[in-house]
């Protein structure tokens, strides 16, 4: 069902990311993004509770980096989501070209810009 209330669309996107709480550093992998949120597996070890503020780096090289500061929208046995609060106009830039290289419609993507601007 949360699927069919699902505005954004996500894209599989293998890597690792790295999560930042305070001065902790976890690292994870980052299983989908969207423009409005990530999932990724569950940090070793380490616990979250919903809503928690969390700080989310994704390298893609060595120069480019997604940042985004997030909350936790949801826990799984396996998984985490997280809702974008505030990203920074190049992240969301990487993130739009990421979307345009893997969906198959490009008016769906400015469909979902639009959504999120507003």
């Amino acid at each position: 069902m949360a699927d069919e209330r699902r505005q954004f669309q996500r894209t599989v996107f293998n890597t690792e990311a790295v999560l930042k709480i305070v001065d902790e550093h976890w690292p994870v992998h980052l299983l989908d993004i969207s423009l409005k949120g990530i999932l990724t597996t569950l940090p070793a070890g380490k616990t979250l509770t919903s809503q928690q503020h969390v700080n989310v780096d994704i390298p893609l090289n060595t120069n480019d980096v997604i940042r985004m500061e997030t909350r936790v929208s949801h826990l799984d046995a396996d998984c985490i989501g997280f809702v974008c609060e505030r990203i920074d106009l190049d992240s969301i830039t990487h993130v739009k070209r990421l979307l345009e290289l893997n969906l198959c419609d490009p008016d769906m993507l400015q469909r979902e810009i639009t959504a999120l601007i507003h």
